[in-house]
């Protein structure tokens, strides 16, 4: 009950909603005054998309992690100035889509890799398409509560578990994150990302 009193008080005052069009300075003062309800608690997740092309881009921070299952890092740049997250990372993973795109090229890079002729042709139709081809990633940012509103704990167990853990981020500046492919796409989304690279060495060797 007390926090549920907590809640209204920065709700009702419209506190809250000031402190998130203000940001900043504001933010963290407005969290300071109801910490028990505003500041976050522990690591927050996200599921996001990102195309074969921005992770080309990170093909060699890939290729230094493949033993750990393709978290890399990278520099996440969110649309939106206030985004929602989560501190349960199986809750990001359950919301990740799959693209049937990224399957059937997974499907016909099988089928073709062994043809080197139809290997090629397929290659040069990926490389045609590397922006709308996306692979669902799992978006890691450790806490920061200059950043982050809301303790997701409290919220869900205030909404019965409607929340999902969720908490929201006020920031849209680019900001260094870890990523990771779900599984079991890592190895085949790796696997293609690689034979690109080995295409495009070929094609710079011949010209």
């Amino acid at each position: 009950m007390k926090l549920g009193k907590l809640y209204e008080s920065v709700l009702i005052e419209g506190k809250l909603e000031a402190c998130i069009a203000k940001g900043g300075d504001a933010l963290k003062s407005c969290i300071s005054k109801y910490p028990e309800v505003l500041e976050p608690n522990g690591t927050v997740y996200k599921a996001s998309l990102m195309s074969l092309s921005d992770l080309l881009g990170q093909y060699y921070d890939i290729s230094d992690d493949v033993k750990s299952g393709g978290v890399f890092d990278f520099t996440y740049k969110s649309k939106t100035p206030i985004q929602s997250w989560t501190s349960d990372r199986d809750n990001a993973e359950e919301v990740t889509e799959v693209s049937p795109f990224l399957l059937q090229t997974i499907r016909t890079y099988k089928q073709v890799k062994d043809n080197p002729d139809a290997l090629n042709r397929f290659l040069k139709e990926v490389i045609g398409d590397l922006d709308n081809i996306t692979v669902p990633i799992v978006v890691k940012l450790d806490n920061n509560s200059d950043d982050l509103i809301f303790n997701s704990a409290h919220l869900m167990s205030l909404s019965n578990g409607q929340y999902e853990n969720e908490l929201l981020r006020i920031n849209d500046r680019p900001t260094r994150v870890t990523a990771e492919i779900i599984e079991p796409l890592f190895n085949p989304v790796f696997t293609i990302l690689k034979a690109i690279k080995q295409h495009e060495a070929r094609l710079h060797q011949q010209g």
